[in-house]
């Protein structure tokens, strides 16, 4: 997998994007997921260069939700709003969903209940 080129993808408002977290890594741009859509596909990046997508991913981080190569994610692009300062900002809900003994666990984030983590932080929660 080291030498594959990998394609960053893009959401638009309403799109749905889910897959299997396949790993975390640091490219140039920041943190991203290294996820898979289906089965013996090809693996593309999410970058989590956006705040609203770091928010949603570090309450999963932190309570450790992720399981590398078995979690499946559904990321929803809810909506952008208007900062106070002008700025765009982009809300996510993102389920983790995990299947213990037969039974599927899952775990609802949305981006307006978290603070932002920096790519630094990710990457340190990943490596503990």
């Amino acid at each position: 997998m080291e030498n594959e080129k990998l394609e960053f993808c893009k959401m638009q408002i309403g799109e749905i994007l889910e897959g299997r977290i396949i790993d975390f890594v640091n490219t140039l741009h920041g943190a991203a997921i290294i996820f898979n859509r289906n089965a013996g596909g090809k693996n593309e990046l999410l970058g989590l260069n956006q705040v609203g997508l770091k928010r949603v991913f570090k309450g999963a981080l932190e309570e450790k939700k992720i399981i590398r190569g078995k979690t499946i994610f559904i990321l929803s692009f809810l909506e952008t709003i208007q900062t106070k300062q002008g700025n765009p900002f982009n809300h996510y809900e993102l389920k983790i969903v995990n299947i213990y003994n037969g039974k599927n666990e899952i775990k609802t984030y949305i981006s307006k209940d978290f603070e932002s983590i920096s790519d630094f932080e990710v990457i340190k929660i990943l490596e503990n």
